[in-house]
C-alpha cells in the first residue's frame, strides 16, 4: 500500500483547494459578465437584482435586494463612461461605509451557496441562449434576513443620468420592514429570472493553521 509523506499530502490538499477556488472565481466572473450582458442587451427594464445566500433559493440565510433605477430612454452609456466610473466609486464608498451595511456584514452563517436573480418583464428567448431562466411563482420566506439597497437618481433636464446616482438608506422608506419578495407585483408581467449558474459553497482549507489560499 502506497503511503504519502505529510508534505505530499499537504501539496495535494493545496492543489485540490486551488482547483475549487479557481472554479468558484470563474463562476463568479461568468455571473457578473452575464449580469452586464443582461443590463446592456435586455429589451426589458431590469427592476431588481437579488443576491441570495442559502442551500437553495427557497431556503435563504441572507438576501441582498438591489432596486435598480429607471434609465432615461435617451441614456447612451458610451457617452459618459468616465463620469460613470467616478459615480460608481462614490456609490460604493457611501454603501460600504454606511452603518446599515456594516451591521449587515456582522452576521455570520455557515458555508452556503450563492444565487443571483433579476426581476423584469417576461420576454421570449431561445432556452439555450438565455443567461437567466424564468422562475415561476417565486417568493422568499418572510422570515429571511433581507438587506435592501435602493439606487435612484434625480431626473433633471440636463439628461446626465449617471451623475446623480445615490444610495438611499433603508430607513427612508418601509421596504426593509417587509422582507418578503414575490413575483406578485403591481405589474403582473414582471417575473424573477435566475442565473443559470450558481456559486457552490466550500470551506477553506488549512495547512498547519495557514489558509491554503495563502500558499497558492
Amino acid at each position: 500500500m502506497e503511503s504519502h509523506s505529510p508534505q505530499t499530502t499537504s501539496n495535494l490538499s493545496v492543489e485540490r483547494h486551488y482547483k475549487v477556488t479557481s472554479a468558484a472565481y470563474d463562476i463568479v466572473e461568468e455571473i457578473m459578465n452575464n449580469i452586464k450582458t443582461e443590463f446592456k442587451n435586455s429589451i426589458q427594464y431590469i427592476k431588481e437584482v437579488l443576491i441570495i445566500f442559502g442551500a437553495t433559493p427557497y431556503t435563504p440565510k441572507e438576501v441582498f435586494r438591489i432596486s435598480v433605477p429607471v434609465l432615461q430612454e435617451i441614456h447612451i452609456e458610451a457617452n459618459h463612461v468616465k463620469s460613470m466610473q467616478k459615480s460608481q466609486q462614490k456609490i460604493l464608498r457611501d454603501l460600504f461605509l454606511s452603518p446599515d451595511w456594516l451591521k449587515a456584514m456582522e452576521s455570520n452563517f455557515p458555508t452556503t451557496n450563492m444565487y443571483v436573480m433579476l426581476k423584469k418583464r417576461q420576454e421570449n428567448c431561445q432556452k439555450d441562449d438565455c443567461l437567466f431562466t424564468l422562475i415561476s411563482d417565486y417568493s422568499i420566506p418572510s422570515h429571511s434576513n433581507c438587506v435592501t439597497i435602493n439606487l435612484d437618481y434625480k431626473n433633471e433636464p440636463s439628461h446626465v443620468c449617471c451623475s446623480n446616482l445615490a444610495v438611499f438608506n433603508d430607513s427612508l422608506n418601509g421596504s426593509h420592514k417587509n422582507p418578503q419578495i414575490s413575483n406578485k407585483s403591481i405589474d403582473s408581467n414582471e417575473y424573477w429570472y435566475q442565473a443559470k449558474h450558481y456559486l457552490k459553497g466550500f470551506k477553506d482549507c488549512y495547512i498547519n493553521k495557514v489558509s491554503a489560499t495563502e500558499l497558492f
